[in-house]
């Protein structure tokens, strides 16, 4: 019914929308002018106005030169009002509709040597994806027959033990890929946005951030979890789906540490109990809120002191490495999925041990603001050596990162020291995000060859529009597909690769329609509203909207930048009137 519900307003917004718009612009038009009953009237575009509605100013009455204007006693007051709540409905029923949000699929940006992140939103969408559609039988029945040739519990050529099979147990560091990016983002286009202020505006400007990025955030995702919650089970009723049961159970006791984003601050709750497992993979969105939450403090340090706000966020990553390091030694942690350590309570998902690529993000977004803001350019007798140190650390670390714990995952449990084991609990993460950020640097100074070109193709720029959406819809497509299984599923490469594929392209046609029905029309009215918020003043001078999404999906332009979280929506996202 809530469905069928929300279906029903976005489709009679869209109707009404171009009703009222064709009545206004019934009128013939003919060599660029209009006739209304029967006069010439020349047209001038003004603005631009939501839902693409054309304000017009009749400058000269041809026919009629002798003709007397109408005279309009309504007093200022009243007009102003009215005009006021005219343009508020017209911007509500253009928030709503479909072609709208139509438009905005199909908006991508070019040219601006940043279309490498959608690239690398989308493929490290793809492998999150990736990573749990080999996990999620192993979490839950009736899981894999054959589990003795995927996890080397007894053999040790298993599918995990391989070089290939590294990829699989290496999904993690797309994790931090979001973090990274999004890190970036909120610190490179605040303080674009912010050029020429002082750390007073940054302040200031803070708690309006914080509500824009909870409401841009907040609605899908409660959407989608009560979908998760109360809808799904319905359509999931296998003989093996206790493990999703005690999901759903957990979601109807505590729904609001989700609402909150504290589940991972408070994994107990304040009854002791386990709260993390309602909707396993929203302590990603708990996390970067946390991080978001830091970000105008750490920007109103950098304005006030380029070099200590440069420090600070360095030496909280460094503080972080090192209790990872310690609570990795003390908890004797396992970095291996399979070794039944308490890895993922007290390393994955707390955020004081996954700050390290978030800040990074940081300190690359402010320090990249400071190399254009200064206008350096890399020497073109430079060009060729940069790009080779470059690229070369990118992939020593990208290799090291993924393949280097080969040996210690060909048993479990893992053969690794507890030396070599805490050391690359603390430091594997940390060193991916410094080769992200070297591969993005090469891409933004037009120095990333096939790697940027094959990362700014256009299909990532529709699709990385959807990583928000995909992120939180994925764990539904694949409750749809295992949970309703009466027999075991037996691991082949066949096998696996039909089920990645039907949960990819499953989840992404959900998330198309989200994005359509959903996620776009709220976040237009979400803008309506932060832009009434927003001080006259302040709308006066800027003339900007401001909203806030999730990392996972990021729009970004120099001059137009709009961003996403999914993994991420989170970054921000500004659009530039014109």
């Amino acid at each position: 019914v809530v469905l069928c519900l929300l279906l029903g307003v976005v489709v009679g917004a869209t109707f009404i929308f171009y009703y009222f718009r064709s009545r206004v612009g019934r009128s013939e038009k003919k060599d660029g002018y209009e006739h209304v009953e029967g006069m010439k009237i020349e047209e001038t575009k003004v603005s631009t106005p939501p839902g693409g509605a054309k304000r017009k100013i009749y400058e000269s009455l041809e026919n009629e030169p002798n003709a007397k204007k109408p005279i309009d006693t309504t007093p200022k007051e009243d007009k102003s009002s009215m005009n006021s709540q005219e343009s508020l409905v017209w911007e509500i029923m253009g928030a709503l509709s479909l072609t709208k949000s139509w438009k905005s699929f199909l908006t991508i940006r070019t040219g601006t040597g940043t279309e490498a992140m959608d690239g690398v939103r989308v493929i490290s969408m793809c492998w999150v994806v990736f990573g749990h559609t080999f996990l999620w039988p192993y979490y839950s029945s009736p899981g894999w027959s054959n589990l003795s040739d995927v996890i080397p519990f007894v053999k040790s050529n298993a599918v995990t033990a391989t070089w290939s099979g590294q990829v699989i147990q290496s999904a993690e560091f797309s994790v931090d890929t979001f973090f990274f990016m999004s890190g970036f983002l909120a610190a490179f286009i605040s303080l674009k946005k912010l050029r020429g202020k002082g750390a007073l505006s940054a302040a200031k400007s803070a708690p309006l951030l914080y509500l824009n990025r909870w409401l841009r955030i907040t609605p899908v995702y409660m959407l989608i979890l009560w979908f998760y919650t109360l809808v799904l089970p319905v359509m999931t009723k296998g003989p093996n789906d206790q493990f999703y049961g005690l999901q759903t159970r957990d979601c109807k006791k505590y729904w609001w540490y989700n609402f909150l984003y504290i589940q991972t601050v408070f994994p107990r709750g304040v009854n002791g109990e386990d709260v993390e497992m309602c909707y396993g993979v929203s302590w990603y969105l708990a996390d970067d809120m946390m991080f978001f939450w830091a970000t105008p403090p750490l920007l109103v340090i950098f304005l006030l002191n380029k070099y200590i706000g440069l420090l600070f966020p360095f030496l909280l990553s460094c503080g972080s490495i090192a209790a990872a390091w310690v609570l990795a030694w003390k908890k004797q942690l396992r970095f291996s999925t399979f070794d039944q350590s308490l890895y993922t309570p007290f390393y994955y998902n707390p955020p004081w041990t996954r700050a390290p690529a978030y800040l990074f993000g940081v300190i690359f977004g402010m320090g990249y603001f400071i190399f254009k803001e200064k206008k350096m350019n890399i020497p073109r007798r430079l060009q060729g050596p940069v790009q080779i140190a470059l690229a070369s650390f990118a992939a020593v670390i990208f290799a090291t990162t993924v393949y280097g714990p080969k040996k210690g995952t060909e048993t479990v449990p893992s053969g690794f020291s507890y030396a070599e084991n805490n050391a690359y609990v603390a430091l594997s993460k940390p060193a991916w995000v410094m080769g992200v950020g070297a591969m993005l640097f090469l891409c933004f100074e037009n120095l990333g060859g096939p790697v940027q070109w094959f990362l700014s193709l256009p299909i990532f720029g529709y699709m990385s529009k959807l990583t928000f959406g995909m992120y939180l819809l994925h764990p539904c497509t694949l409750a749809l597909l295992f949970f309703n299984r009466v027999l075991p599923l037996r691991y082949t490469a066949v096998n696996f690769s039909v089920c990645f594929i039907a949960v990819l392209f499953g989840t992404m046609v959900m998330a198309f329609f989200v994005f359509l029905f959903i996620e776009s029309p709220l976040a237009s009215l979400q803008g309506i509203l932060m832009k009434r918020l927003m001080p006259k003043r302040s709308r006066k001078k800027q003339s900007k909207a401001l909203s806030h999404p999730s990392p996972i999906n990021t729009e970004d332009k120099y001059a137009n930048i709009s961003t996403k979280p999914l993994l991420g929506g989170k970054g921000l996202e500004y659009k530039e009137e014109k």
